[in-house]
C-alpha cells in the first residue's frame, strides 16, 4: 500500500516546468493481430491503448467507477473530486493510495482510496454516480442540467486572448502525445500558460479523464484556481 500526503506539496520553482510526455508503462500493451491485404494475410503485432476500470473510494466507501487508461490515477481521482466540488485545496486530502489489499486480486491496481480531512463534509448520496462512467462519458449520472450547473458555475475570469494565440497550440499538443504517436488511440488535454507555454499534458482513452488528470496535477502543484490559463483538448 502506498500513500502520499498532499498538504506539503510545493509550487514548482520554475515558472514553466517541462510538460510531462512520458508514456506510463501500463498504458499501452502489445497484442497479436492478423493483417489482411489484397495479397493475403500475415500474423503481426500492434501497440494498443489499455482501458481498465478505476474504482475511486472515499475512505472505505466506493464512490464511482470510471473507464480510463492506467497512469496518473491519483491525478485523475483528485481532478474528479475537484470537478465534483468535493475538494478545493491539496490540504483537503490527507492521503491517497492504491488499495493493494483489494478483495479481488485483479483489481488491486484499479482501486484508488482517497482519505479526506475528517472535518470535510461530503454528501455521498448526492455525489455517487450510478453504474460506470465510460470513456465517452463526461456527465454520467447527472439527471438534470441544474444538477450539473451546481458544480459547474459560470467562470469568473476576464482573461482574453488574441485569435492567433491558439494557432500553434494543436501542433504543440501533438508533439507531447507520446502514447498517441504509438497507438493513434488516445485523447489529450493540456494546461496552457498565459504566454502560450504548455505546462502539463495528459493522455487518456477518455477525453474527460485527460482533463481530470490535468486538474489533479494543478491541484498538487498548488496552481488552482487557474484564472488566465487555457485548457486545450484534442
Amino acid at each position: 500500500m502506498r500513500g502520499q500526503r498532499l498538504g506539503s506539496v510545493q509550487r514548482p520553482s520554475s515558472p514553466h516546468p517541462a510538460p510531462a510526455s512520458a508514456v506510463p508503462s501500463d498504458a499501452i500493451c502489445t497484442v497479436a493481430v492478423t493483417r489482411v491485404t489484397t495479397r493475403g494475410h500475415r500474423s503481426s503485432s500492434d501497440l494498443v491503448v489499455r482501458e481498465e476500470p478505476l474504482e475511486i473510494q472515499l475512505g472505505a466507501t466506493a464512490l464511482t467507477v470510471t473507464m480510463r487508461t492506467p497512469g496518473y490515477d491519483e491525478e485523475l481521482a483528485l481532478g474528479f473530486l475537484v470537478s465534483e466540488g468535493v475538494i478545493a485545496h491539496a490540504g483537503d486530502v490527507i492521503a491517497i493510495h492504491h488499495d493493494r489489499l483489494a478483495a479481488v486480486t485483479e483489481a488491486e491496481d484499479n482501486v484508488l482510496r482517497v482519505h479526506l480531512r475528517p472535518d470535510l463534509a461530503v454528501d455521498l448520496r448526492a455525489l455517487r454516480r450510478s453504474g460506470y462512467a465510460s470513456a465517452s462519458c463526461g456527465l454520467c449520472g447527472k439527471t438534470t442540467i441544474a444538477q450539473t450547473l451546481r458544480t459547474a458555475s459560470a467562470l469568473d475570469d476576464r482573461a482574453a486572448f488574441r485569435s492567433d494565440f491558439f494557432y500553434a497550440l494543436p501542433a504543440q499538443l501533438q508533439t507531447m502525445q507520446a502514447a498517441f504517436a504509438d497507438t493513434g488511440g488516445l485523447h489529450a488535454a493540456a494546461l496552457v500558460a498565459p504566454d502560450g507555454h504548455l505546462l502539463v499534458t495528459r493522455e487518456d482513452v477518455g477525453r474527460h479523464n485527460a482533463v481530470d488528470k490535468v486538474i489533479g496535477w494543478a491541484l498538487r502543484a498548488q496552481r488552482l484556481p487557474l484564472a488566465g490559463h487555457v485548457l486545450l483538448v484534442s
